[in-house]
């Protein structure tokens, strides 16, 4: 017999839902603070080769020098953009990933990228400006912003290093073609208890929890999934599949 106090079928489930009401659980409210993120990877270091970064149409180059490797590139970029005055503040993930957000919550900006070699440089959008925070999706504490605004994990240490909020729930009195909140909206996040969320791969009964950070096509940050997906995933602190599932489905996760 199910453990869940409503009917166990995948059609009665919506993302975000809590799964035991019989449970002990702890659930808050949040603002939903969703900035511009784009995400610029030095693909390929090649020396003597100029790199730009052009955000709101101001040009960040650097020349990369006879024994150039991406970090070294990426860093460089890095420092020169944070030298300038564009409302952004920029942080170094892995290897060769420059992540760019808005300070701003009323505006996002525009960007692009070259380099000698096109190749050698690319950015993808990571979260655009005011995007909905959907229903079920792991948040994190934004740190820029305060203790009462929350966003979509970006890097390990806000997983791991004691920024986890929690889970975005669903919010039953919104209207029913919704499927999240609003930028800015009041966000009801599950801290501690069972909710339902959807897996991207195979889980399993009592498995560990791994929350992506970061997403490329297809993915979406926030999701859960049973490894590490390379490095593109985190394991969640305290959290357990309560039942195995096939990749895509919906299943109950349990937060501790």
């Amino acid at each position: 017999m199910s453990q869940l106090t409503f009917n166990n079928t995948q059609n009665a489930r919506i993302e975000g839902q809590l799964a035991d009401s019989s449970m002990d659980k702890d659930v808050i409210t949040k603002t939903n603070s969703t900035r511009q993120l784009e995400a610029v990877s030095i693909d390929n270091a090649t020396n003597d080769d100029v790199y730009s970064v052009t955000i709101n149409g101001t040009v960040f180059d650097i020349t990369s020098d006879g024994t150039a490797t991406v970090t070294e590139i990426r860093d460089a970029l890095k420092v020169d953009i944070d030298a300038g005055s564009e409302p952004v503040l920029t942080t170094a993930s892995g290897a060769d990933v420059l992540l760019i957000e808005s300070t701003l919550s009323t505006a996002g900006f525009t960007i692009s990228v070259t380099a000698d070699v096109p190749s050698d440089i690319s950015v993808s959008q990571q979260v655009p400006q005011a995007q909905e925070l959907a229903f079920g999706r792991v948040v994190i504490n934004d740190a820029l912003r305060g203790d009462d605004f929350i966003r979509l994990p970006r890097l390990t240490g806000e997983v791991t290093g004691g920024g986890l909020i929690g889970v975005s729930l669903s919010d039953t009195a919104r209207e029913e073609n919704a499927n999240g909140y609003a930028d800015k909206a009041m966000v009801r996040v599950l801290r501690n208890g069972r909710c339902i969320m959807r897996c991207e791969d195979a889980v399993v009964l009592g498995g560990a929890v791994f929350v992506r950070f970061v997403a490329g096509v297809g993915e979406e940050l926030g999701r859960v999934r049973s490894d590490a997906d390379g490095a593109d995933a985190v394991a969640l602190p305290g959290a357990t599949y309560r039942e195995s599932a096939a990749a895509g489905a919906l299943v109950v996760v349990e937060l501790r």
